[in-house]
This record gives structure tokens, sequence and C-alpha cells, in this order.
């Protein structure tokens, strides 16, 4: 193709995932190079990478990042084995899938590469803008796909948002997302309902791209009681419609539960495509709560650890978007707490037996948390844990933490009309043995 007047050259990358990590094994990815920079496009950066899901993600993620990058081609890992894992890593990445193209690409490559196309899980789609092609990782097979359906246009899209990168090796549990800067002193209600205002409009967009992209969100909120689990919680589900978000607390488990496999009371609160699942104490009961007061074995406690890891990647593989926060807050602060709903008698449903003995077993709880992060921190499902000695404060900083770790992008809303009434408005009137209720305000 060669440049024209209104030619703009893009700016794309190349990924080749291999088993081998080296390029002069591996060299899937030298047609559509020599394809694009023939064509008066530019290189912005190549790789190869080993078939990790994982580690595909991360590095594609800070490629769609990237504002210079247009586009990216991946080569490799679009197959059937237990070896090809780039549909996984990529397609939760999209916004939009292109429908179709998987077909489209088998038919175009069938009568030059044969019978081995139609093991490919080739597919294409948009994220944050950036077009993403993947496709098999022989030469024939990128060559096909290049020529006939995936070569990119010559205008590059306007970038709507920024887009989250992903760390491959996951943050600390124990780092806290960066705070907005507030003056000495505890933040005023004034300043902090500005805030989490700006923070809920957010929330309602990220809400239409799950109702949009049909993702599925589940938030799991642990700490310490008095933490502040429940504001939190409040603070994204106050603004968001109640048949899209649920707040799931479930209470101690019936008999028949008892008797289940330990995941099985969950399960069924899972999200559905566009739906988010707040979780208030979660299946975690078990290495906290359940451990320190002595109602599961040190077998189940065991048992538990070692099967949530796989419980939650099945999650994270299916494509559940899975955030993990534990509240902290000091003693001296959680004492302030229980004393106030000892006085308050709106809070004082909040106070239980339980809570009474667990105040003689806070370095316990400390135990329970650092052996429960040491075995379920993964790649996958990693910790994030908030200091919420100032719940306003812990509020803005979670949900801006969960929102900086979601893409941005902002789908349009629907748009309506309200005409003027074709006459003077209606009042409600009761002809009926049922009149309304004599006010006594």
């Amino acid at each position: 193709m060669s440049a024209g007047k209104n030619f703009v050259p893009l700016s794309l990358c190349v990924l080749t995932v291999s088993d081998t990590r080296t390029a002069a094994d591996d060299s899937s990815g030298d047609y559509p190079v020599g394809a694009l920079t023939a064509e008066g496009h530019r290189l912005h950066e190549r790789a190869i990478v080993r078939d990790d899901k994982y580690a595909l993600r991360a590095l594609v993620s800070r490629w769609i990042a990237d504002e210079a990058v247009h586009g990216i081609l991946v080569t490799g890992g679009t197959g059937f084995t237990g070896r090809d894992s780039t549909p996984e890593a990529l397609l939760p990445l999209l916004d939009k899938e292109m429908p179709g193209f998987g077909e489209m690409f088998r038919s175009l490559s069938y009568d030059e590469i044969g019978t081995s196309t139609l093991q490919s899980r080739a597919f294409a789609g948009l994220a944050n803008a950036t077009f993403l092609f993947a496709l098999p990782g022989s030469t024939p097979a990128c060559r096909t796909g290049w020529e006939n359906s995936s070569a990119p246009s010559s205008t590059p899209a306007p970038r709507p948002a920024t887009w989250p990168t992903c760390d491959p090796d996951c943050a600390n549990p124990d780092s806290q997302p960066p705070r907005k800067e507030f003056p000495m002193g505890k933040l005023k209600r004034k300043d902090y309902e500005e805030e989490l205002d700006k923070l809920q409009v957010e929330l309602n967009v990220m809400a239409r791209w799950l109702q949009h992209t049909g993702k599925r969100l589940v938030v799991v909120f642990e700490g310490r009681d008095t933490a502040g689990k429940g504001g939190a919680i409040n603070a994204i589900a106050d603004c968001l419609s109640p048949r899209q978000c649920h707040v799931i607390a479930l209470s101690k488990p019936t008999e028949r539960e008892a008797g289940q496999w330990y995941f099985q009371r969950y399960v069924p609160y899972l999200p559905s495509a566009g739906e988010i699942t707040l979780f208030d104490r979660s299946w975690y009961n078990r290495a906290g709560v359940e451990k320190v007061m002595g109602y599961a074995t040190p077998a189940q406690v065991q048992t538990f650890l070692e099967q949530v890891p796989v419980f939650e990647k099945q999650l994270a593989d299916d494509g559940v978007l899975l955030f993990k926060y534990w509240l902290a807050v000091d003693q001296d602060q959680q004492e302030e707490r229980f004393a106030e709903r000892l006085e308050d008698p709106v809070k004082r449903w909040k106070l239980s037996p339980i809570d009474v003995k667990a105040r003689e077993k806070y370095a316990e709880y400390g135990a329970a948390r650092d052996a429960m992060f040491k075995a379920t921190h993964h790649r996958w499902a990693p910790w994030f844990v908030v200091d919420f000695n100032d719940q306003k404060l812990g509020r803005l900083n979670l949900v801006r933490h969960l929102l900086d770790h979601l893409p941005d992008v902002a789908v349009p809303e629907p748009k309506f009309k309200f005409p003027p009434l074709k006459g003077k408005p209606g009042k409600e009137r009761y002809t009926g043995p049922v009149k309304p209720i004599k006010g006594k305000y």
C-alpha cells in the first residue's frame, strides 16, 4: 500500500507467543512486521514471551495503556491445547470483539494452511480504541490473516480513556493506594461528599461499561470488626441499580449448608453478565473468624487455604473481575467504635457476643490474616489493604483504587426526551375504601 496524500502512519506492536522465547526459533511475527513497515507504518515494539496467560495479559495491557500505540498483533497461542492461552489472556481485555472474525479467518486461510486452521481460535476486537488481532503462530497464517482480514486502517481512532496496566507480579498486599491530599485533621463532611459524588459518577460509568460488555465484577470486603465494610459497600451500592449491583451478607451457615462443599453457599450469589456482587464478608470467614474462634478445625482451615486459590483461579479464568480488599483498623479505633455502638441504639444491632470475645483476640486475628494473605495472594486474585482508621478517607481510597483498576471507558448514556404534558398535571385521587394515612409531621 503506497502512502497517499491522507495517509497517517500507525504505531503498532507485534507480540509472538512462543514456548522457546527466542526470536531465532520463532519467526511467525516476521511477516506482519515486514508488511506494516513496507506500508509505511511504525513498529513501536516487538516482543516474544512464553505462553503464560498472566505474562501475556500484563504486556498487552501495558501496550493498550500506551497512547502512542494504535494496534497490536499477537501471533501464537490460539490453539486448543493446554499450552495455548492467548484467548483466555486477552479476550477479557476487549471492549468489543469483532463478531465472526475467527470463522472468517478460518475460511480465508483454509486453502493455504489446510485442516490445521480449523484448530485456530483467532479473534479480533477493540480495547480502549486500540485494535487487537490474535492469529495462529505460523507464517502462512499470519500472512493470510494480515493480507485478507486484519490489515489496519490508516486512520488511528481517538483514545477515549486511560487503560489500567496489569502488574504480572502483583503489588505487595500491604501497599496502600495513593491518597488524595487533604488538610491535616479529620476529613470534613463537605470535602468527603464532594469527592464521593465525583467517584459515584465514575462508578455509574463503570456500571454501564459492565452492562455493555457483559463483564462480571466481584468485590470482597474483609477486615476486622468495626473496620467499616458496610459503609464502604454503601458508598458503592447506593448510587447503582439494585438490579445490577447486589450486596451479599450471609448469616451463619444452616445445618444443611454446614454439610455442603464449603464454597457452595456462595456460588449462587456470583454475578451474571453485566452484574456486580459486593460480598460483606465472604468465604474468607473460614480463614478468619472460624479459625480464631474455633468454629473450624485446623484441618478444615488448611483445606480451605489449599482450595481457595483454585476456586478463585477458576473465577478469573472464566472472566470474572475479582477484587479482594482488607480494611485495616488499629485497636484503639476499634475500641472507640465498639463504645459508639454500645451507646447508640441505632447502631447497637451491629454488636454480637462474638464481638465481645473477639476484643481479646486482636493479635490472633492479625496472625490469621497474615497466614491468609500468604496462602491466597496470587496474581489472578491479589489482596489490597486499605487504611480505614479514618473511614471517610478509607472509602474514598478504596473506591478510587477499584476504579483505577478497571477500564475507564465511557459507554454513551441513553438519551431521553420529556415533551411537555398535553394538559394540566394530574393529582392523586382515591375513590375506593383505601385512603392516605393521616400525617403527624
